[in-house]
């Protein structure tokens, strides 16, 4: 293989690393999250002693857990998957079209180095024509009107 294909490999083993570390680290975390506030929760309900005051604490927390935040949690996941599908979908995506935008991109830099190599041969020709023709475009002036300017008339008609 190449330098450029090494270099282009590598480049893409360092994205999709980059890329999985994006999408696993935010849903640890959530999970992290959710876990500490169920045990939370858990050790809250189950642990300390159950007097008076405790009992209706507890029910508190257990009603705001279940009339509040598991409808909360529930509404919310269609758009956390949503947002997981989309982005599963963009990466399955991206590494279907990688080779063809590879492919594409070598395409077009191919065409530039060509258009380039063209247009200076055409640069070429045309400076050495000009040069050549200079001394003819000097005689042929001879028979063209002088500038009015030159004359020190002005810009008079003659009609």
């Amino acid at each position: 293989m190449s330098a450029s294909s090494d270099q282009h490999q590598n480049v893409e083993t360092r994205h999709r690393q980059q890329t999985r570390w994006e999408i696993i680290l935010p849903a640890a975390g959530a999970i992290l999250l959710i876990v500490l506030c169920v045990g939370f929760v858990a050790s809250r309900a189950f642990l300390p002693t159950l007097n008076d005051s405790n009992r209706v604490s507890l029910l508190a927390d257990w009603m705001l857990l279940v009339f509040m935040l598991c409808p909360a949690v529930l509404c919310v996941l269609p758009f956390a998957l949503l947002g997981i599908v989309s982005v599963v979908g963009m990466s399955k995506a991206h590494g279907a079209l990688g080779g063809l935008l590879a492919k594409a991109e070598n395409a077009s830099r191919l065409l530039e180095i060509k258009t380039t190599a063209v247009t200076n041969q055409v640069n070429q020709k045309t400076i050495a024509v000009s040069s050549r023709l200079g001394l003819i475009h000097k005689l042929l002036g001879v028979f063209e009107r002088p500038d009015s300017s030159e004359n020190g008339k002005g810009t008079h008609d003659a009609s």
